[in-house]
């Protein structure tokens, strides 16, 4: 049986964690007042590091939504259970990703 109280712990844990990653990369995508480099390599760079920011940025963000949804399963008695099939959610699957939303047979469908 699945402790509830548990998996909001959890999940709560979660979020904040990615919250301050989220703070993270919005502190480096809003790092105005820097000086621009003079070199175009540099340029290159630093454009092609921002980019990888926004992925992980963009990332982020999804997992957030995802553990907020979670949240609310709990608050409404449907977490744990796979939102394609019905069954209970293995334990060890919500052990390894406790927002999911589908068992392993789904999960691979």
């Amino acid at each position: 049986m699945i402790n509830k109280n548990e998996f909001n712990d959890l999940l709560l844990n979660l979020k904040k964690q990615v919250e301050e990653r989220i703070d993270k990369t919005h502190e480096h995508i809003h790092h105005s007042g820097e000086p621009v480099s003079k070199s175009f390599d540099e340029q290159a760079a630093g454009r092609g590091n921002d980019e990888v920011v926004y992925t992980l940025d963009s990332l982020a963000r999804t997992e957030l939504a995802d553990i907020e949804d979670a949240i609310k399963r709990i608050e409404n008695n449907e977490y744990g259970i796979c939102n394609k099939c019905g069954v209970e959610i293995e334990m060890e699957r919500l052990k390894a990703i406790p927002y999911t939303r589908t068992c392993k047979t789904c999960a691979s469908d």
